[in-house]
């Protein structure tokens, strides 16, 4: 019963860290360097900061939902299999 729970933990694991890294990949980086600082980019009017923050804030909430996730299988595997 041990190792059938550790194949299913272990697969939930490596699955759950895949999506955290798909998920950290996506976002965009928050620096704009100094060209950014300078001259703006054409998304600094209202729509534009708006529209982005939407898919941001998605793409940041599920990464955080899926960190949590793994740090409760994670622990659940050594609870369950030491």
């Amino acid at each position: 019963m041990a190792t059938v729970l550790s194949y299913v933990l272990g697969g939930l694991i490596i699955f759950v860290s895949l999506v955290i890294v798909v998920l950290v990949l996506f976002q965009s980086s928050k620096k704009r360097g100094l060209s950014g600082a300078i001259g703006g980019t054409s998304a600094d009017s209202f729509f534009g900061k708006n529209q982005g923050q939407t898919k941001e804030k998605k793409l940041a909430r599920f990464t955080t939902i899926s960190a949590v996730v793994f740090a409760v299988l994670t622990v659940a595997a050594y609870i369950f299999l030491s």
